[in-house]
């Protein structure tokens, strides 16, 4: 009732209007001048998520590729891409190195593999980046008064 569930903005009252004067100012991380140490305390500070090999990466593309300060606003859209691996594409479809030695098949199509092994046994066949194959008839286990914490 009092934050932002997205941001985790805490708001001293209720909202009225759209204006932004209650919320966090968008600040610049001093990448270019402190390097990973940056990323390392604003990802800490934000509950960003990142992994060494982000820090690693986002350092690299801040002083190396864009050559300036990411802001925060750009580092929270960023760990919200890579929240889960749902979304990061670039990781499951990429080239696979192992050794130093490239692979012939990516990570998706290693899985998507298993399609062609078992034909007609998919009822979702990597549909919205998921995947179930047919079940068959089980016997289950169901309590006598589901919801209740009640044992005989």
């Amino acid at each position: 009732m009092v934050h932002c569930r997205m941001t985790e903005c805490v708001y001293s009252q209720k909202l009225t209007s759209f204006e932004t004067s209650g919320l966090e100012e968008v600040r610049y991380v001093p990448v270019m001048e402190r390097g990973r140490k940056a990323l390392e305390e604003i990802n800490q500070g934000m509950g960003l998520a990142f992994d060494v090999q982000d820090l690693q990466y986002y350092t690299r593309l801040s002083r190396e590729d864009i050559k300036r300060n990411p802001t925060t606003v750009e580092l929270f859209d960023v760990a919200q891409s890579n929240c889960s691996e749902h979304s990061r594409h670039w990781f499951v479809t990429g080239n696979i190195i192992i050794d130093g030695q490239p692979m012939n098949r990516t990570l998706m199509q290693i899985v998507k593999s298993t399609l062609q092994a078992n034909p007609n046994n998919y009822v979702n066949d990597f549909k919205d980046n998921s995947g179930a194959i047919k079940g068959f008839p089980v016997k289950q286990l169901r309590p006598a008064q589901p919801g209740s914490t009640y044992v005989p």
